[in-house]
C-alpha cells in the first residue's frame, strides 16, 4: 500500500457516484469492502481506516474511492469514479466507457460481496 494515492491527483473529473448502507458495523464492512475491491498488484491499491477511504488507481484514467461511513442504519459505502487521466484528460471517459457504463452493476455486486462477507458471523478462533 502506498498512502500518496490517498491524494486525489489533478485533473480528477467526476464521472459517476454511487451509495449504498449495509446493516452491519462500520469495522467489519471496511474490511469486507477492502478484501472485495483489491485489485492486486496491477492497479495501485490504498486503504486509510482511520479516514474511512479506499482507494484503486489503474491504469491512466481510472480511479475508485470509496468512502466509508456510520449510517444510523449501519454502515454507508460511497464509490466516486473518477477520470485522473493526465495527458488527454479528454480521452479517458471515451476510453473507460464501458466501465462508466457499468459502474452502478458493478457497484451493486460489491455491495453485495461485502453484504454476504460482513453479515457473516466471525469466526471463533
Amino acid at each position: 500500500m502506498n498512502s500518496s494515492y490517498l491524494r486525489r491527483p489533478t485533473p480528477a473529473t467526476l464521472l459517476r457516484e454511487h451509495q449504498s448502507v449495509i446493516g452491519a458495523p462500520l469495522d467489519r464492512v471496511f474490511a469486507a469492502l477492502a478484501a472485495a475491491v483489491d485489485p492486486g498488484p496491477e492497479s495501485h491499491f490504498a486503504v486509510d481506516p482511520a479516514a474511512g477511504m479506499i482507494v484503486v488507481q489503474g491504469g491512466w484514467w481510472y480511479r475508485a474511492e470509496y468512502l466509508v461511513t456510520a449510517d444510523s442504519a449501519g454502515t454507508r459505502i460511497q464509490f466516486t469514479l473518477l477520470n485522473v487521466a493526465s495527458p488527454a484528460h479528454w480521452a479517458g471517459p471515451i476510453t473507460g466507457r464501458a466501465a462508466i457504463r457499468s459502474s452502478a452493476h458493478d457497484f451493486g455486486d460489491v455491495i453485495e460481496k461485502v453484504r454476504l462477507s460482513s453479515s457473516a458471523s466471525p469466526s471463533a478462533g
